[in-house]
């Protein structure tokens, strides 16, 4: 399992200079999990990319639906404890809306992958 986050979600279906990137740790492992934060930071992406007409509306719509399809929402993670991503926060120096993602993983058996540490 990979808790990905909304980086490498969107690397994997807009096409970057990253798209190979996320390609291989979909090829290498597909079961990809997130908190809901994930629909929106990535509707906040597509809005961008057909704000700069980087993308048209039906492609970009395209895109929303292809994702929800590929990520396994854990809406559970909406009830995460405030105190453990605060926690985590501070002790890695990291966004809270990241560390959500962290503390998404139900395990250890699971990878966080964000754009950043995946290269």
């Amino acid at each position: 399992m990979i808790v990905a986050d909304t980086n490498l979600i969107a690397y994997v279906l807009i096409n970057s200079a990253q798209t190979a990137m996320a390609e291989a740790v979909l090829e290498k492992d597909g079961d990809w999990h997130a908190p809901p934060l994930w629909r929106h930071e990535f509707r906040n992406i597509l809005a961008t990319y057909v704000r700069a007409n980087r993308l048209a509306l039906p492609v970009a719509l395209r895109h929303m639906s292809n994702a929800e399809a590929l990520i396994v929402t854990d809406e559970s993670s909406e009830l995460a404890d405030t105190a453990e991503i605060l926690r985590l926060a501070k002790s890695a120096a990291a966004p809270s809306y990241d560390c959500e993602f962290v503390v998404a993983s139900p395990d250890d058996s699971a990878h966080h992958l964000s754009a950043a540490t995946s290269a």
